[in-house]
């Protein structure tokens, strides 16, 4: 018989003031479940019995957003400040009327910043301007290409690129006869619901789990998707469908 258990691996989030922060609790049950919240204490009220702040789906949607996918239930926390640190857990009630509850994890805020002073000594030489010198040259074939040995950081060939791949070299990709490449798949929906809340290469992050996913949930052999990237600056989209995605693709 499965024990029906609800737990967060983190006991503490860092996050920096502005971001948004992910807790996940992971949820293992063999019951149907009712409704999922979640419990917050800030830790600043001094009576020994606590009254925690009940967060719901219905919960102010410019600070709170629930998400839930297959075992894994998300409570997003945005733009970070003071008053969000403290203690939170997942509160799973099952149709029985019985109730798991998840240990806590702790919310902190990372406010240091580091000086110059505290950098090592090689990045602060780094960061001294006009002490740059050639490294290396272009091979005999570039040269003959006419390529530039003066090639800055403002105007190399390789820079702000990002490719995607379906699956490392050497592994299988999956497709589905209907509806196509497993990848693909991940990338259309992925970005159709988060391309207006995440950068792109968080989107591909949820791109490469739903990969898996697919792989896990087939029975087929695992598969992810690989990402290389020369980019320099975040990269937004801002588009997307603005409600609540399938439940296959939160």
């Amino acid at each position: 018989m499965q024990v029906e258990t609800a737990s967060i691996d983190k006991t503490v989030h860092l996050v920096k003031p502005g971001e948004q922060i992910e807790i996940e609790c992971i949820v293992k049950s063999s019951k149907s479940i009712q409704n999922v919240y979640w419990e917050w204490d800030n830790l600043e009220t001094k009576v020994k019995k606590r009254d925690f702040y009940r967060i719901t789906e219905w919960s102010n949607s410019n600070k709170y957003r629930l998400q839930q996918m297959k075992s894994v239930r998300s409570l997003f926390v945005k733009n970070v400040s003071e008053n969000d640190k403290g203690k939170y857990r997942c509160i799973i009630k099952h149709d029985d009327k019985s109730v798991s509850v998840s240990n806590f994890t702790e919310l902190q805020l990372d406010i240091k910043e580091k000086s110059n002073s505290e950098l090592p000594k090689v990045f602060e030489k780094l960061s001294t301007a006009g002490r740059d010198e050639i490294d290396s040259v272009p091979s005999v074939q570039e040269t003959q290409h006419k390529c530039s040995q003066q090639s800055t950081f403002l105007d190399h060939p390789n820079a702000d690129f990002l490719i995607a791949y379906a699956t490392p070299e050497g592994t299988l990709a999956w497709l589905n006869n209907e509806v196509g490449s497993w990848f693909m798949t991940a990338i259309v929906w992925t970005f159709k619901y988060h391309a207006h809340e995440e950068e792109l290469h968080h989107l591909l992050i949820r791109v490469n789990r739903l990969v898996g996913k697919e792989g896990h949930t087939k029975k087929k052999e695992m598969t992810v998707a690989e990402v290389k990237s020369n980019l320099r600056k975040k990269f937004f989209f801002f588009p997307g469908i603005h409600n609540n995605p399938p439940e296959l693709f939160k």
